[in-house]
């Protein structure tokens, strides 16, 4: 039972992650921020092996912005064609001490999320709002790192410990339980002669945290908060091995492409030497 209930919480952060808005306002156009992404699968799906076919999905994420230079909606389609269909939406909204996310995701799911925000702009807690109690995400912070995620569904917790991190403030290893309460060390590398922006910072985007990205861009980072100081530097590799026993899990590396000013124009993702995932950005 409680395994299923965190796979049904793992759907829905997937859902939640990659959720945009279905009535699109006039983009206003923000200098510097990503207004498109591209998502390339080139992998298995539905048992279907798309690489020897030959065959790639390009799911497409559009971002809109408000005159403050914040997101105020986006929207993912199953490709770039003009018949797509549309996936998941999100609209937000601005209040006091919080952005309020207004969810949609095929064929009809709608949820209201509130993520809440201390005087830094550091996100203390994403919440459902929407009366079901489906979800709750809970940061701490000391001296402006993370040092715990607490996860709730249905009345079970699960808690991301053990956060280190360099004197880049990138951060170097965490502490996650999979559904079946097995521990694994997730370890990063990085390149340090090369930067990365804060809505490209993807050091929680995998197959086990999903909630906080779509299209490959930081959110969290485009509604103008933040988890607390952020990667300087680009990932290179991401390793997740079990605490007990030392055996490894998945191996993420990633590879970068840049413009004539270094910007961040696509990114690859190679997962176990197997399943590779392309992000192009758009400005």
């Amino acid at each position: 039972m409680k395994k299923r209930i965190i796979l049904l919480f793992v759907a829905f952060l997937i859902a939640f992650g990659f959720n945009a808005c279905i009535n699109n306002p006039t983009e206003n156009p923000v200098e510097k921020r990503i207004k498109q992404s591209f998502k390339v699968h080139d992998d298995n799906v539905n048992n279907v092996d798309l690489r020897k076919q030959n065959i790639s999905i390009r799911e497409v994420a559009n971002f809109y912005y408000n005159t403050a230079g914040l997101l105020d909606s986006l929207n993912v389609f199953s490709d770039s064609t003009p018949g797509a269909t549309l996936l998941k939406s999100i609209k937000f909204n601005y209040l006091a001490d919080r952005v309020r996310a207004r969810i949609f995701f095929a064929p009809n799911d709608r949820n209201v999320g509130d993520f809440f925000f201390n005087s830094s702009k550091q996100v203390t807690k994403i919440v459902d709002t929407s009366g079901l109690d489906l979800f709750g995400i809970f940061f701490s912070y000391t001296s402006n790192k993370i040092t715990n995620i607490r996860i709730t569904v249905l009345g079970t917790s699960t808690n991301i410990t053990n956060f280190v991190y360099d004197g880049n403030n990138n951060l170097q290893q965490y502490i996650l339980p999979d559904s079946n309460n097995v521990l694994y060390k997730i370890a990063f590398t990085y390149d340090l002669n090369k930067p990365i922006s804060s809505d490209l910072d993807i050091r929680f985007a995998s197959a086990g945290i999903q909630f906080l990205y779509a299209g490959g861009v930081n959110v969290i980072s485009l509604i103008g908060l933040n988890t607390g100081v952020g990667n300087m530097n680009r990932i290179t590799d991401r390793v997740e091995t079990k605490v007990i026993g030392g055996e490894e899990g998945n191996v993420y590396q990633y590879e970068y492409s840049t413009n004539n000013i270094d910007e961040i124009v696509s990114r690859k993702i190679t997962i176990n030497d197997t399943v590779d995932v392309f992000y192009d950005y758009r400005y």
